[in-house]
Parts: structure tokens; C-alpha cells; sequence
């Protein structure tokens, strides 16, 4: 059935998927090139490549644990400011 199903798109929608697909991979490289240059983002830098290398998460995972960090780091910082 899934088959039968991926076979009716048409070619060149698959092909504009497999380019955008590989524009996030860009995006991805271009944020974490731009987050190095900010000093206050680099422990998060780190903890997360080291959790990378020590956890078995999947993406989806750390996705998640990302916006949980950023749902409580995002109101810390302005009830600081």
C-alpha cells in the first residue's frame, strides 16, 4: 500500500523534496557555524555535542530536549534582564 502510494507522486516532487532535504543539512551547518561565534551560546554548544557522543538519543530526542531547555532558558533570561 505505501508502495502504491509513494509511486503515485510525481517524479518531480520527489526530486524538490530530495533538494530541500539537503538545503536543512545547509541550514543546520550555517546555524551551528553562527552560534560559535556567540560566547553566551557556547556551553549549550558543548553540552550538546557531548551528549551526542555519550547518549543514544535519536534527533528527534534531542529536538525535544532543545526546546525544553529553550522554554525554561527564554524566560530566565528576560525575568534576569
Amino acid at each position: 500500500m505505501v508502495s502504491s502510494m509513494l509511486s503515485a507522486i510525481p517524479e518531480f516532487v520527489t526530486r524538490g523534496l530530495q533538494i530541500a532535504g539537503g538545503f536543512i543539512v545547509v541550514v543546520g551547518y550555517a546555524m551551528v557555524l553562527r552560534m560559535m561565534g556567540v560566547k553566551y551560546l557556547m556551553p549549550f554548544f558543548f553540552l550538546g555535542f557531548l551528549a551526542g557522543g555519550y547518549l543514544d538519543f535519536s534527533l528527534l530526542a534531542f529536538g525535544g530536549v532543545g526546546v525544553i531547555i529553550a522554554l525554561i532558558y527564554i524566560p530566565a533570561q528576560s525575568a534576569v534582564a
